[in-house]
């Protein structure tokens, strides 16, 4: 089994993608296209047998061949999307699932007052305390909000639509949660004006069946249309 960094749990996930510990950093209109598909699928075939872009030991050519081919790698009209792809062996991955892949987004708040620059993450649930941890055996909290990846869409419709392989050699994701609705990010404000990244847990068996385990991310601003720039 490959291992690119640390596998991420669902906790981990958030805190070491937006710590910058991973990457670097279709179809048409559902996805933000911005140039032909032909166009599109020449370029995404030609990096993928580019033994550099391997996703196994270059996560950030997931998005940036996607980006530089003319596909936005992020949208934000709406539902967030995000627009990536896999390369393999030489090849496109083209058989992933929902269960291979988990999303997370975050905004970079910039410090006041001397502090750092901060990572704050759209995504959260509650997490309970568990009976007799904590100094004493008594729990600090009974809850705290901590942040999280995206869910998965619990109606099957919906869940098949979630993420999409197009023809032209990518995928799409899109997000379950509004980040515009401060109902679903626990209060968290959306701020197009900031640094925002976006992050996978991907996995997924090489040619040598093989599992690759790997953690790409990618920073960017949205411009006016709501596409990453």
């Amino acid at each position: 089994m490959k291992h690119s960094l640390v596998r991420w749990g669902t906790a981990c996930l958030v805190v070491i993608a937006m710590a910058g510990c991973g990457g670097g950093g279709g179809g048409g209109g559902s996805s933000g296209q911005l140039v032909s598909s032909a166009a599109v699928n020449g370029a995404i075939t030609a990096a993928s047998a580019v033994a550099a872009n391997d996703t196994a030991t270059n996560t950030s050519a997931s998005f940036t061949v996607v980006q530089g081919a003319g596909v936005p790698a992020v949208t934000v009209n709406g539902l967030p999307k995000v627009n990536f792809a896999v390369f393999s062996d030489g090849k496109i991955k083209s058989d992933l699932a929902t269960t291979n892949v988990s999303f997370a987004i975050a905004k970079l708040v910039p410090g006041a007052n001397g502090d750092p620059d901060q990572w704050v993450n759209y995504i959260y649930r509650k997490e309970t305390a568990t009976a007799g941890v904590g100094p004493g055996g008594v729990p600090a909290l009974a809850t705290a909000m901590q942040a999280t990846t995206d869910g998965k869409q619990t109606d099957a419709a919906l869940l098949a639509a979630q993420l999409v392989y197009n023809a032209d050699g990518y995928y799409t994701y899109t997000f379950k949660t509004d980040i515009k609705d401060v109902a679903q990010t626990n209060g968290v404000t959306f701020e197009p004006g900031l640094t925002h990244r976006v992050a996978i847990q991907l996995s997924y068996k090489n040619a040598a069946g093989d599992t690759v385990l790997v953690n790409p991310y990618f920073d960017f601003i949205i411009d006016a249309n709501g596409n990453s720039v």
